[in-house]
């Protein structure tokens, strides 16, 4: 096998249904937003994480696995920066990823992508804060793409599968092993598991070079306009690259008084509101884009 870049074709033949997911994808990528999926055990996120990151401009088409380390290198480590793969970790192993082992993997990777594979309960909470402050202080722009299970058992909100975890749990598992990583997050997207009888015949009609040339032609966009993608807006700037109408205004104060949206979370929606105009070539950030952004923010709820 070779690096996702080069299964691209193949990865997003593999997928069918879950076309939220693959929207949500290329808003993540266009707008180089960090995004977080989360799912069942018996859903692969692989191939959705593989996806974004093969959409990404080729000259920017730097990974950096990270998940634990192991002596098995797996498929993308021909051409791509490995921590490791997706294995349970022992204390031992957990403990060798130090500040300097993530500093030293994501500084070589200044406009890259950091794939963090099977974040959850084998994950340490300050290896989380490790990676968060890493990436923030980071000089270059990267983008985190992570994958997790919703809850211990995995199966919160599974069709299928009855969750057997208490609402104390999950919520502990959310904020120990997930809410770390707040503080980066841009869009949280469920990938449920779906049944092989309602499951379409065929993929959906976008091919890998459609949607990559969408995304392509957004970023350029968005270069042109303020010299970086939307998810590196600086705060203070954000208001006026992200201008809001009356009744978009309307919907924000709605928003932040009913979901509880903090200061940064706001102006993460708004950012991601903006790429989503951007995808519907439409100047103005429109009710519809934000509600999208909004739904994006909100995950999985305990």
């Amino acid at each position: 096998m070779g690096t996702p870049h080069e299964n691209s074709e193949n990865v997003i033949d593999q997928i069918r249904g879950h076309e939220h997911v693959k929207r949500a994808i290329e808003v993540a990528v266009s707008g180089g937003h960090h995004l977080l999926f989360h799912g069942p055990p018996e859903v692969s996120m692989f191939p959705f994480a593989s996806l974004a990151s093969s959409l990404r401009p080729a000259l920017e088409h730097q990974i950096a696995s990270c998940a634990w380390p192991s002596r098995k290198r797996d498929a993308t480590s021909q051409k791509c920066i490995v921590v490791g793969t997706g294995e349970t970790p022992t204390a031992m192993q957990a403990q060798s990823l130090s500040p300097d082992t993530w500093k030293g993997n994501i500084d070589a990777l200044p406009h890259g992508c950091l794939l963090f594979l099977q974040c959850g309960e084998a994950t340490p909470p300050a290896l989380l804060k490790e990676l968060v402050a890493s990436i923030q202080l980071c000089p270059g722009h990267i983008q985190l793409l992570a994958t997790s299970q919703p809850c211990p058992c995995g199966y919160f909100s599974d069709p299928v599968t009855l969750c057997y975890c208490s609402s104390r749990g999950r919520e502990q598992y959310w904020k120990r092993h997930v809410a770390p990583l707040n503080a980066l997050l841009d869009i949280e997207i469920n990938v449920p598991r779906i049944a092989d009888h309602i499951l379409p015949p065929k993929r959906g009609t976008d091919t890998f070079a459609l949607m990559r040339d969408r995304i392509h032609h957004v970023q350029h966009v968005q270069q042109q306009r303020t010299g970086t993608l939307n998810a590196f807006i600086p705060q203070k700037q954000v208001r006026q690259w992200c201008p809001l109408d009356d009744d978009s205004q309307h919907l924000l104060t709605y928003a932040q008084a009913t979901l509880g949206f903090t200061k940064d979370a706001t102006l993460r929606s708004l950012k991601v509101a903006r790429t989503i105009a951007d995808l519907a070539d439409s100047e103005d950030i429109a009710p519809a884009h934000l509600a999208e952004a909004f739904h994006y923010r909100r995950g999985v709820r305990i």
